[in-house]
């Protein structure tokens, strides 16, 4: 009979105490993260940008806190009316706006089949804006 033995405080590790530790400090002062990748144009020099936004708000701050950074993604394709973003938005922008190819477009692309799949909906006359 096999009991279960329950997490409690006195059951976890040094090393997952600091984790969770860190975790509540870093959600407690994280404002937000940008990133920013330059891919090259589709015609002649140069490069463009491509911007990826990540507010700290309560529900990004919760997760960082539970140790659930695996959700953010979700939370930032949802949170858009607040400026987040994930950095195939704006990948996809730059190809429907011809600034970069198809080819690097699926190169910088976090999830490709996502991609694939919004821009085969665009070709039914829908952008991404």
């Amino acid at each position: 009979m096999g009991l279960k033995k329950q997490k409690s405080p006195a059951n976890i590790s040094n090393t997952n105490r600091l984790l969770l530790l860190a975790g509540a400090r870093l959600a407690s002062v994280l404002e937000g993260i940008f990133c920013q990748v330059l891919v090259p144009r589709a015609e002649g020099p140069g490069r463009a940008v491509a911007v990826e936004m990540m507010l700290a708000n309560a529900a990004v701050r919760n997760l960082i806190r539970e140790g659930k950074i695996f959700q953010i993604p979700n939370t930032m394709r949802t949170s858009g009316d607040i400026g987040m973003r994930l950095l195939d938005q704006p990948l996809i922008t730059l190809y429907q706006d011809n600034m970069i190819s198809w080819d690097n477009l699926l190169a910088f692309s976090q999830d490709r089949e996502q991609v694939e799949r919004t821009v085969g909906i665009m070709g039914a006359g829908y952008t991404l804006r």
